[in-house]
């Protein structure tokens, strides 16, 4: 059973989640075909990339390299993600401005 974690444990994993979806989408990749190529669920994966699941390390390290890239280049850029979403006003705004902000500092606007 998947459980969402919360602080900063959860801002990480979800940060690393939305890093793997970025990148598996990228290459156009569904869900299904990454679960094969790591041996796990495809709900496993929908659970990762939505941070509702934590990603063992092992896991980390195989689903970076089915997409072409290291585990720690993945953690770096969920760093970077999470240090920009921190960085974004949060106070009275509306969700939708809040939504907005944070999907530009996603894309590095």
């Amino acid at each position: 059973m998947a459980i969402r974690r919360t602080g900063r444990a959860g801002a990480l994993y979800a940060a690393v989640g939305r890093e793997l979806k970025e990148r598996r989408e990228s290459q156009r990749m569904g869900q299904e075909e990454l679960a094969a190529r790591v041996a796990l669920s495809r709900s496993s994966i929908a659970n990762a990339e939505a941070g509702r699941q934590a990603i063992p390390l092992h896991h980390l390290v195989e689903l970076a390299e089915a997409l072409g890239t290291t585990a720690s280049a993945v953690l770096e850029a969920a760093e970077r993600r999470n240090a920009q979403m921190a960085s974004l006003p949060k106070g009275d705004l509306p969700r939708s401005v809040v939504a907005f902000l944070a999907a530009n500092a996603r894309m590095g606007r």
